[in-house]
């Protein structure tokens, strides 16, 4: 198994500002890949930051980007270039992803990296589009905020044709690319009759992205009555998909605790109490598209002896897909430094230190700080460690509480009490209260289930 790992880099539009600045990676990116060589790792998803080299519309500057890149391949790393991520988007997109020029001027901007760095060979053409159109529309957390269902379809149809011209426009120039499509591994469960229906609507629209860009939306898909309704699709667009389909070499899966949810009469539990796990979901992915496994993020937040621990639940899932014979190319624990703001979901930039990564941010000076959790990891990427060697830390408040429905099946770990002296001590709001809200309320504006 390949073991991978990658930067964080969201735009904030409105503030102008992005987490390359807030970690200092934009500065200090020479010694953040030294440290991703030292960890063993040769490939990594790595951030073409699309708002910061077409800041003036038409005009690229590539001068920061043609450094970074330079660096990396003296390193000996190979970057799967991740062409945007989030809301990074340049500021002149007034309405972000439901601008028209946001296709048109994309697709040009991918084929004009595709140019210039003809060495670079993978390409994440667009970082989780279910959630950060989710994000952008219902629940109005990014910009544009437009939070109605007919704009959350309408932007999905956009994001989906961009992907296809961008994915056209890349292979015209690199015959021989490869297409890592990353997106969140969701698992939807309800406790009550009344909220079978809505658990089963977002287990069907966890594969929209996936079904939009592979041409496999007809009259028969059980999203084609909303699509049609709320966003406007045609029969001449079903035709225009299928047509136009992207290709995916890999199918990447993102996986964190919230990917799974519980639905009842009064709202939502989640992280869900009864968890199907990463390796059944990519199984339900797998059987449903037939395409290669990477897990492409996870993480946990909190402190780095609960992260150890979540690694190796989450090496040992990966191992039984492998063991399943599922073709599965690589693990990559997202981010290798901790981020920033993910307690405003990114709406302001106040530089709090997000606790998730493999390597510590430190307060203040934001110094990259070893632990155990980066020495583990090397040993994985060198082969000399499997799940069944990593260490099992008790997890800590309030990260035990979150993962209480994950106690039955780490039943039989050899379980140690971490010391805490050796790991960093931090308070962490809760980041989804927004989001939950909108999944407990789960009418949307408009009427109808989200």
């Amino acid at each position: 198994m390949e073991f991978l790992t990658g930067f964080e880099s969201t735009y904030l539009p409105g503030h102008d500002v992005d987490v390359l600045r807030l970690t200092r990676h934009d500065e200090r990116w020479h010694d953040d890949l030294r440290l991703v060589r030292d960890l063993g790792v040769r490939r990594l998803r790595y951030p073409i930051p699309w708002h910061r080299i077409e800041a003036t519309r038409g005009r690229y500057d590539w001068a920061w980007l043609d450094e970074i890149l330079g660096g990396m391949r003296a390193l000996g790393l190979m970057p799967i270039a991740d062409l945007v991520h989030h809301t990074s988007f340049p500021r002149w997109l007034t309405e972000g992803f439901l601008d028209p020029a946001f296709g048109p001027t994309y697709t040009a901007f991918c084929a004009a990296f595709a140019a210039r760095y003809p060495w670079v060979r993978e390409f994440t053409v667009f970082n989780e589009p279910l959630p950060t159109t989710l994000l952008c529309t219902e629940f109005g957390v990014w910009p544009p905020a437009r939070r109605d269902q007919a704009a959350f379809y309408r932007m999905a149809l956009a994001v989906a044709r961009a992907i296809c011209t961008a994915t056209a426009a890349i292979r015209a120039e690199q015959p021989a690319a490869r297409f890592i499509h990353v997106d969140t591994a969701e698992g939807h469960g309800a406790l009550d009759s009344e909220s079978e229906e809505f658990a089963r609507h977002l287990n069907q629209r966890r594969f929209l992205f996936h079904d939009l860009i592979l041409g496999r939306v007809d009259a028969d898909h059980p999203l084609w009555p909303r699509l049609r309704e709320h966003g406007g699709m045609t029969g001449d667009d079903r035709r225009w998909f299928r047509d136009h389909a992207a290709r995916i070499d890999v199918l990447g899966l993102d996986y964190y605790a919230h990917c799974e949810h519980q639905f009842h009469r009064h709202g939502s539990i989640c992280p869900s109490r009864a968890p199907q796990g990463f390796a059944a979901l990519a199984r339900q992915y797998h059987e449903r598209y037939g395409l290669p496994i990477m897990l492409t993020e996870t993480n946990i937040r909190g402190y780095v002896s609960d992260r150890i621990s979540w690694l190796k639940y989450m090496v040992e899932e990966c191992e039984a897909l492998v063991a399943g014979e599922i073709p599965f190319e690589g693990f990559c624990w997202f981010p290798c430094i901790d981020s920033t703001d993910w307690d405003s979901l990114l709406r302001r930039p106040d530089g709090h230190i997000d606790p998730v990564g493999l390597y510590v941010l430190e307060e203040g000076g934001l110094a990259r700080q070893s632990s155990e959790l980066p020495r583990l990891y090397r040993g994985l990427a060198g082969g000399e460690l499997v799940a069944a060697d990593l260490p099992a830390y008790r997890f800590l408040t309030p990260v035990s509480a979150q993962l209480e429905g994950w106690e039955p099946r780490l039943r039989d770990w050899p379980w140690q009490r971490p010391a805490l002296d050796a790991v960093p001590r931090w308070a962490w709001p809760e980041v989804f209260g927004e989001v939950e809200e909108a999944y407990a309320g789960r009418v949307l504006p408009g009427g109808a289930i989200g």
